[in-house]
């Protein structure tokens, strides 16, 4: 009476079995590569350790120690920023990537910063309040020592 669904049926499920026979692994032969999947190990995460000088943080503080007062005793804007690049001495700085933006007074700044690990080398740009289109820039790059000082 309908045999438009008994056919659909019978479509459908030669077009599976043909898919399914044509499967196999990329190199298209069909074998079976279940016996190359690594089994779980037994257990339970509990049970992993790590080396005891294994780091687990994900940030680090660096102090930032800037002493010119040998060299400029007056008022400068200061910018510490991770975004930047530089060519030829001349730097692009991106200054919304700063983790500092301040004054430097008679010369000093001091202040600790945490970092995230990705963040390796930093640039802080001192402008004269009276020579603000004259900066001086200095580079810093994570050699492990955490500090970041300006003389």
């Amino acid at each position: 009476m309908n045999s438009l669904p008994h056919h659909s049926a019978i479509a459908m499920t030669l077009a599976l079995s043909l898919m399914l026979a044509s499967c196999g692994d990329e190199t298209g032969t069909g074998a079976d590569l279940s016996d190359t999947v690594a089994e779980p190990a037994s257990g339970t995460t509990a049970e992993l350790t790590a080396d005891p000088r294994f780091v687990f943080a994900t940030t680090s503080d660096v102090s930032v120690d800037i002493d010119i007062s040998s060299w400029m005793t007056a008022s400068a804007m200061l910018s510490v920023c991770s975004g930047y690049s530089s060519q030829s001495g001349v730097y692009d700085i991106d200054y919304s990537s700063c983790q500092i933006r301040g004054i430097i007074e008679n010369g000093r700044f001091a202040e600790r910063i945490t970092l995230p690990n990705e963040v390796v080398s930093l640039v802080a740009e001192i402008r004269p309040l009276h020579d603000v289109n004259n900066p001086s820039v200095f580079e810093w790059s994570n050699d492990g020592s955490e500090q970041f000082s300006v003389r």
